[in-house]
Formats: C-alpha cells, structure tokens, sequence
C-alpha cells in the first residue's frame, strides 16, 4: 500500500463490486505459467507492489511437506512454508509506488 494512501479517509460505503483490489494470477511463478521456475520471492514482490489477493496453488509435497506449484506442467515445486514466510514478512510492507 501506498504511505499516501495509509491515511487518508476513504469512502466504504459503496458495494464492494466498485471498489479496485489488486488481485495476483500465478502469484508464485517467475515466467511462463507450463514451463518457469515458482519462487517465494515472488509473493514478496506481488506485496510491495501493492497486491493484495495472491493465489497459493497447494500441492502434496513427495515429502509429506505442502508444496506450491502449477500442477501438471513442469513448474517446479517451492515449499509452502517458505511462501508463508514471505508473506508474513511482506503482507504489511508499504512502498512508494
């Protein structure tokens, strides 16, 4: 979010279909949606930028560990824990953007 944004008043009262939320397809993918690498980082990313839906595709990892990937295609995997903690080192962040 924007420290100019933070606080100044904003009208609420409207549906919330009016309102803009930036919103992450592939949140955890580095390049094409078949074949690039996932990576945590990239949350990190999407969150300094002001995005504030990501999407988390959450696999069984081999390992019994959860894992984030674009399943069926040759994604490579990232461990969710490693995801969870960019975002909660980042879901709070400000820039200016």
């Amino acid at each position: 979010a924007s420290p100019a944004l933070l606080n100044k008043a904003h009208d609420i009262s409207r549906p919330i279909s009016e309102y803009w939320i930036a919103a992450s397809h592939n949140t955890y993918l580095v390049g094409h949606q078949l074949t690039s690498d996932a990576s945590a980082k990239m949350y990190s990313r999407q969150l300094i930028q002001g995005c504030r839906c990501l999407e988390i595709d959450i696999w069984n990892g081999k390992d019994g560990e959860p894992e984030v990937t674009h399943g069926y295609t040759l994604v490579n995997n990232v461990k969710l824990r490693k995801v969870l903690e960019q975002i909660k080192k980042f879901a709070f962040k400000t820039s200016e953007l």
